[in-house]
């Protein structure tokens, strides 16, 4: 499930003027957020394009999640640890 994308990472965009680059990651198939419970595996980070300054605020969110989590899908699609969530 996608995390929550905070607001400031639009307001550093909008006040510094330069582009943003994305990254994916695979990190949470190997490393718990709860404790330290590792799982054996390559953790992987992906620098993604970068998203040029000048973009509205709603386009620049869209835009940023949007890569953000399609990459990280692939990630996490090619990790053989990784167990997709059952649905309730």
């Amino acid at each position: 499930a996608p995390g929550d994308y905070k607001p400031g990472i639009a307001a550093l965009y909008r006040e510094l003027d330069l582009p943003v680059y994305p990254m994916a990651t695979n990190a949470g198939v190997h490393w718990s957020r709860k404790g330290f419970n590792l799982t054996p595996g390559v953790i992987v980070f992906e620098y993604l394009e970068p998203i040029p300054p000048g973009l509205k605020r709603g386009e620049f969110m869209r835009t940023l999640e949007e890569r953000i989590e399609t990459a990280t899908e692939t990630l996490l699609a090619e990790d053989p640890a990784y167990r997709p969530p059952v649905a309730a």
